[in-house]
């Protein structure tokens, strides 16, 4: 009989030395959702044990755990579907933005930086706090003691702006693109602040292949045009990183599961999350 266990822990991020930040910023809440599906015995497929980490970013005016409880719930429940039969353990971790919208209002959305009135994310000429979120996010995939090593996650997943933040990150650090990990950047655009970065990894292009990046892109965003995630996408790819996409008739938020379109894109996000 096929047993289920989901555990909520609670974890945070505050109150350590970290190899990018020896000075951390406010904590962030990392909240971890454990899904274990045991049932190997009635598994006759030879699927191995999958144990999959994945760290979520949500975009503005979100936070972590309505990202994860809420946005990716459908996902999540595809994925749980897949996983039917197996020994294997999903564990969907989250951070939350350093800047709240409303400083006066403490059920205000976050942000993972501030802009000047009147700009946009893929036209902004400064990201106002994005070394702070900077180190939030590296501090949580890198182990504290040493930057060479790094905490077992499997896939990061931004969105939006948590999207643009994890394609800076990769913009600017190697040791982040040497990493085995996977990216997915639902309603991406191009990190403007670092346009020049993300030029000079073209021209710094290898033989050796970079990091597997999945681009999820919906042809009606009306928040960061598709075009914006077409250059990014493109820039990966002459910079030789496994890049693929996957596009849905849906506008900017990740696609809901409520029609045949948004499903089958929901369960092509999955099979590359799932791929061995």
């Amino acid at each position: 009989m096929l047993r289920t266990a989901v555990v909520l822990v609670q974890l945070f991020v505050s109150g350590r030395t970290a190899a990018f930040n020896h000075h951390a910023p406010p904590a962030s809440d990392a909240m971890t959702t454990i899904t274990r599906r045991m049932g190997a015995a009635e598994n006759n497929s030879g699927d191995e044990c999958r144990n999959l980490r994945i760290l979520c970013l949500h975009g503005k005016g979100g936070n972590g755990e309505q990202f994860a409880a809420s946005s990716l719930a459908p996902l999540r429940k595809i994925v749980e579907r897949r996983l039917r039969g197996m020994d294997a353990t999903v564990e969907w971790h989250h951070l939350t933005g350093p800047f709240r919208l409303n400083e006066e209002d403490a059920a205000a959305g976050h942000a993972w930086w501030t802009l000047r009135p009147g700009e946009r994310s893929f036209n902004a000429k400064e990201y106002i706090g994005f070394d702070q979120s900077e180190r939030v996010v590296m501090n949580e995939l890198f182990l504290d003691s040493d930057v060479r090593a790094t905490k077992r996650y499997d896939v990061v997943l931004g969105h939006s702006q948590g999207a643009i933040l994890t394609s800076a990150l990769l913009t600017l650090h190697k040791e982040l693109r040497q990493r085995d990990c996977r990216f997915i950047l639902n309603g991406v655009a191009l990190p403007n602040p670092h346009k020049d970065s993300l030029e000079s990894l073209k021209e710094a292009r290898t033989d050796s292949s970079g990091p597997e990046v999945l681009f999820v892109m919906g042809k009606a965003d009306k928040i960061n045009p598709i075009e914006s995630a077409r250059a990014v996408h493109d820039a990966f790819q002459v910079a030789n990183f496994d890049t693929q996409v996957v596009t849905h008739e849906g506008g900017h938020s990740v696609p809901f599961g409520k029609d045949d379109d948004s499903l089958r894109a929901l369960e092509e996000i999955a099979d590359w999350m799932l791929k061995k």
